[in-house]
């Protein structure tokens, strides 16, 4: 969309319809329920979760005429997840005890953006921004034998620890054309080498925290280029808007394809969005 009353966090050429001598300000807030259920090896495991995180930090302001700044801070990716097994069957059992595998991930990717937009004439604009992306996310794999063969308690445990650290440019391009009350725009964003610095670390559960891993390595993975489209009408009361984005997740992380443990394919694939939105105004100041 085209206001010049509100922020547009996804195309930098909007930034040109803020006014001369005008501030725009627009903080968010966004909540999340999650629920998942399925089967795995004849069991069904759910899981949940709640979440409450800022939307977006934002401002637009004009530079000169149609010629306007954005900038904004929201997050990008965001990991929370804590999973247990617990395993007793005869073969383990045998050897060594019943055994409990246990799987935790927290952290969060957050994207800071920094764009001008300008009118070129009348209803066309163009926008260009960069954009930053940092963040720290943490996965905890851990084996513990809770009870051994003879009946004792917790006799060992193992816990791996890798680290995935994330500090990387990249741009955006955006066009906005608006005759009449439609709106369309495009923008495309500049893929890119993500390469999140990965830090992995094994230790024992002995008195000393033996460690029997510590290593750290870059891992190969690209940010994708992303193709999006979108149309918006409004009249004075109805305002509707689409979107279709592309993002070619695959053929930068190819490589990255690999066989689980359990033989299942880890792979990255393309993505397809579709967004619309309505809004209704039944008495417009």
């Amino acid at each position: 969309m085209r206001n010049a009353a509100a922020v547009n966090l996804l195309n930098p050429a909007a930034y040109s319809a803020v006014r001369p001598k005008s501030f725009l300000f627009d903080f968010g807030l966004e909540g999340q329920c999650f629920y998942n259920s399925q089967k795995y090896y004849g069991q069904t495991l759910n899981t949940s979760y709640y979440t409450v995180n800022f939307h977006d930090i934002a401002f637009q302001l004009p530079i000169a005429k149609h010629l306007g700044l954005g900038f904004s801070l929201t997050p990008y990716s965001s990991v929370g997840y804590r999973m247990k097994q617990e395993v007793d069957d005869d073969e383990i059992w045998g050897n060594i005890g019943r055994v409990q595998y246990q799987w935790d991930g927290d952290g969060d990717v957050t994207e800071v953006k920094l764009g001008l937009g300008w009118e070129i004439f009348r209803g066309f604009s163009i926008g260009i921004a960069a954009q930053y992306y940092w963040g720290d996310i943490q996965r905890i794999y851990k084996t513990a034998i809770l009870e051994n063969i003879t009946g004792g308690g917790l006799i060992a445990d193992a816990t791996g620890t890798e680290t995935y650290s994330v500090s990387r440019f990249k741009g955006q391009f955006g066009v906005q054309w608006s005759p009449i009350s439609n709106r369309r725009r495009a923008t495309y964003d500049i893929g890119g080498d993500l390469n999140p610095n990965v830090t992995t670390k094994v230790q024992t559960g002995d008195i000393f925290n033996t460690v029997a891993m510590d290593m750290g390595n870059r891992l190969g993975l690209k940010l994708p280029q992303q193709v999006a489209v979108g149309i918006y009408y409004n009249t004075p009361k109805i305002a509707v808007g689409a979107d279709y984005v592309y993002q070619d997740w695959r053929s930068g992380n190819s490589r990255l394809v690999e066989k689980s443990a359990a033989g299942f394919d880890v792979a990255y694939r393309n993505t397809n969005t579709v967004k619309l939105g309505v809004e209704y105004t039944p008495n417009k100041a």
